[in-house]
């Protein structure tokens, strides 16, 4: 099910051309993040390769809705407050 177009949103389709420079650009970006940590010791890969998870995690939450964001911020907020007595 597609989302229906509002005026904050615009659908963009690659031509073929543009998917072929993607492509390329992917193919180079990788081999450039490749020979990076290849010239790395073996301690930072592996301490690389450790926070990968933790990495990952902010990533996760980025196709969260911002009505979503907004209401998880107002609770921490409202959570944080300290309570009177």
């Amino acid at each position: 099910m597609s989302t229906p177009p509002t005026a904050a949103s615009l659908r963009v389709t690659l031509t073929d051309g543009g998917r072929e420079k993607l492509a390329a650009w992917t193919t180079a970006h990788e081999r450039r993040v490749d020979a990076a940590l290849a010239a790395l010791d073996d301690g930072a890969r592996a301490a690389i390769t450790n926070a990968l998870p933790a990495l990952f995690q902010p990533a996760e939450h980025l196709g969260e809705s911002a009505d979503a964001r907004r209401s998880s911020d107002r609770e921490s907020v409202r959570s944080s407050r300290p309570m009177s007595t």
